[in-house]
């Protein structure tokens, strides 16, 4: 798997994890509410199983917190491996 690879996964992580958390705080109680979080929490759990599978559990917690300060812009990102 190339670089270009992983960041997908990490990316796909990160996306779920929004959709989820977007989910749970848009949580009023009805029937649909309910089931966006549990459909956005199968999700973030299939993309984190993917990137486990895939890179390990250590590499893919570091690709997914690479791509949370590139896109926060933080000078101190650490460098993509190449």
């Amino acid at each position: 798997m190339d670089t270009k690879q992983a960041e997908a996964l990490a990316q796909r992580m990160e996306e779920a994890e929004a959709r989820y958390q977007d989910a749970v705080s848009s949580m009023d109680g009805s029937p649909e509410a309910e089931a966006m979080v549990a459909w956005a929490r199968e999700r973030y759990r299939a993309a984190e199983h993917d990137a486990v599978a895939t890179l390990g559990v250590l590499s893919a917690l570091d690709r997914v917190e690479r791509l949370h300060a590139l896109r926060a812009g933080g000078a101190s990102a650490p460098a993509a491996d190449a």
